[in-house]
């Protein structure tokens, strides 16, 4: 699935959910408006996938003899050789350079 189908299936979903989601007890359709938590998530999820994905690189902590690294993005640290991903921000994690070439 691309993500212009998945923010379209949300779209749908979200839309469809508003209408009719509900039957009372005779059997007929009624709507029952999502809850605003619900909504926000739809529209959030839809939101990160319109977003073009981060990219960053690991850098030297700024802590003297810190064995952590932090992202280029946020400036999280962690123990980065471990991960491929910010655990923070999400940003893929690339070499310096093609981070740089991206911008």
């Amino acid at each position: 699935m691309t993500k212009e189908e998945a923010i379209k299936n949300l779209n749908h979903i979200r839309a469809d959910f508003l209408k009719y989601n509900k039957e009372d007890e005779k059997g007929i359709k009624i709507a029952v408006p999502l809850n605003s938590d619900d909504i926000h998530s739809i529209e959030m999820a839809i939101e990160a996938l319109k977003q073009e994905p981060k990219t960053g690189h690991w850098m030297p902590s700024h802590i003297p003899e810190s064995i952590l690294d932090e992202c280029s993005e946020c400036g999280f640290s962690c123990g980065a050789f471990t991960f491929n991903y910010c655990p923070n921000c999400g940003a893929k994690m690339v070499e310096p350079q093609e981070s740089e070439d991206k911008e």
